[in-house]
């Protein structure tokens, strides 16, 4: 399962789900614009911008093609 944190008007949140979509991988979308709660959470695990991606096996944070070329179509 690949879950992706967004906030309105993100350009590299809109290049990334954009990317996983061409690459036939689906992906769980949340946007966390109005959670601070989330938006904490995810600051305490080191990110600092967006979006974050996490994976069963990964996370990271930002457009990173590499790590989404990783990742296997059927998860």
């Amino acid at each position: 399962m690949v879950t992706v944190y967004t906030t309105n008007n993100c350009a590299q949140c809109f290049t990334t789900k954009l990317a996983l979509k061409k690459r036939g991988i689906a992906f769980e979308q949340v946007d966390i614009t109005n959670n601070i709660a989330m938006q904490e959470k995810l600051k305490s695990r080191g990110h600092r911008s967006m979006p974050v991606v996490v994976t069963d096996t990964d996370e990271w944070a930002g457009f990173l093609p590499h790590k989404i070329n990783a990742i296997g179509g059927d998860e």
